[in-house]
């Protein structure tokens, strides 16, 4: 894992707020590698500059912030699988199990599309209107699939280190 990576035996304070973008979305990209190798990671939020604090609810939850009510759900729902991606020949598909997910499967297979998506693998500026790859980083924020805060995105999906088997497969539900 990169340097930057959160220490798991400390609480990071993170906010959602522009002007502390880099700092914010870099955290989220930590936390998204932390989630995919099921490491914990013991932070704190301020979920209230963050609309939809949903997007993220495929992430290990924030071990408090100030919209406890949020926190809550987001605590009860979580589990390892809920957004995430495998890799074929050029192309990706996409799981998305977050609640309210309007779409199941996400299948990007466009060159451009799947260049994108491994673009923002790290954060990154968002492009301007005239980019080519406008379009593709619209549809990857319409789905959900990327975080964008102050002008700087990263993707969201992570790829799946370990099967998440429902107890019911191990006879035990």
């Amino acid at each position: 894992m990169a340097k930057t990576a959160p220490r798991t035996d400390e609480i990071r304070q993170v906010s959602f707020a522009a002007d502390r973008a880099h700092e914010t979305v870099e955290f989220v990209r930590s936390l998204r590698e932390h989630t995919a190798h099921a490491l914990p990671v013991l932070w704190r939020a301020d979920l209230s500059r963050l609309p939809a604090p949903r997007i993220l609810f495929h992430l290990a939850p924030p071990t408090q912030a100030d919209r406890s009510t949020t926190v809550h759900t987001w605590q009860e729902t979580y589990r390892y699988g809920l957004l995430h991606y495998r890799r074929g020949p050029g192309f990706l598909i996409v799981r998305d199990s977050r609640p309210g997910a309007v779409r199941k499967e996400i299948v990007l297979d466009r060159p451009e599309s799947v260049g994108v998506f491994d673009h923002f693998a790290h954060p990154r500026p968002l492009p301007a209107a005239d980019d080519p790859s406008y379009p593709s980083v619209q549809n990857l924020l319409t789905d959900g699939l990327l975080l964008a805060v102050g002008g700087l995105a990263v993707a969201l999906p992570y790829r799946l280190h370990r099967l998440p088997l429902p107890i019911e497969v191990l006879g035990h539900g």
